[in-house]
């Protein structure tokens, strides 16, 4: 009898071994399938990171902009009151050595 059962016994050793083995590929599979979501991810997460840096960055010149004009405007405007204040003083030089 256990002549008779140890074939059998046999090809349901091959039939769950040759089971394993599927079950490892399904599973070596789905692994390398989760790497390439995760890098994907990662991916998509880099891109979306580089636009908001770019963004970021875009908004910062806008802000800077009005502040360096206005900065411009004010050395102008002192520059050009300095001069005045210089002409002033020479037509005021000139009208008292006139006198």
């Amino acid at each position: 009898m256990n002549l008779i059962l140890l074939p059998g016994l046999l090809s349901d050793m091959e039939f769950l071994k040759a089971a394993v083995e599927h079950q490892k590929e399904l599973l070596v599979e789905k692994h390398q399938e989760l790497i390439h979501k995760v890098q994907a991810a990662k991916e998509e997460v880099s891109e979306k990171i580089e636009v908001l840096q770019d963004e970021k960055l875009d908004l910062e010149n806008k802000l800077a902009d009005p502040v360096k004009m206005k900065l411009e405007q004010d050395t102008l405007r002192q520059y050009e009151k300095d001069q005045y204040e210089e002409k002033l003083h020479v037509l005021q030089m000139a009208e008292e050595s006139s006198k």
